[in-house]
């Protein structure tokens, strides 16, 4: 979860996202080009600064 002082909490279930698409992390790295680590940073929820680009890459049109 990342929170903002100001826009307050932005919620992630990229985890709930990759079980139910019976996904790895490492698989979505590869095909999503971000580094594994990153990825693990957006499962934790331990993620300092939202990249809007990065995030766009986890949502289906």
């Amino acid at each position: 979860m990342y929170d903002s002082k100001i826009y307050g909490k932005i919620r992630f279930k990229l985890a709930d996202i990759l079980e139910k698409e019976n996904m790895s992390k490492n698989h979505l790295s590869v095909i999503s080009n971000v580094r594994f680590d990153t990825i693990g940073k957006y499962v934790k929820g331990d993620i300092e600064r939202v990249s809007l680009d990065i995030s766009a890459l986890f949502v289906k049109p």
